[in-house]
């Protein structure tokens, strides 16, 4: 009987062994996943600041963006203006040509009439 109670406590001692091995395992395994967890936090917290520095950036070039649009807009207006305004002075301009050669025209054909006229008229003495 004392071997039989022997050999039931080297079985359970053995088994002891075992769970407490079993149990080592476990704890190594549990600080390892740990650790990993723990990594994993610090690049998601790494993560979570790249997004927020990219959101940040992307809302600043956004704003960049609308104020560049706004620049183009209101030079092209700007613009527009200028050539209407250019093409409004040529017609001026054109306007104003016209204006001079009529008056040029009619200049000359006075001049051409009191020229005819001085030919007609009587000569005059010389002295």
């Amino acid at each position: 009987m004392a071997t039989d109670q022997a050999k039931a406590e080297e079985r359970h001692a053995a088994a002891l062994a075992e769970a407490l091995a079993a149990a080592d395992a476990l704890r190594a395994d549990l600080a390892a996943t740990t650790a990993r967890a723990e990594a994993a936090e610090v690049s998601l917290a790494t993560a979570r600041e790249e997004a927020s520095n990219t959101r940040a950036s992307l809302d600043a070039a956004t704003s960049e963006a609308a104020k560049l649009r706004d620049a183009a807009a209101s030079a092209e207006a700007r613009a527009t203006k200028s050539e209407v305004a250019a093409a409004s002075a040529a017609e001026r301009e054109a306007q104003m040509r016209r204006v001079i050669s009529e008056q040029v025209a009619k200049q000359v054909a006075s001049l051409g009439k009191i020229a005819g006229h001085l030919a007609h008229a009587a000569p005059v003495p010389a002295m």
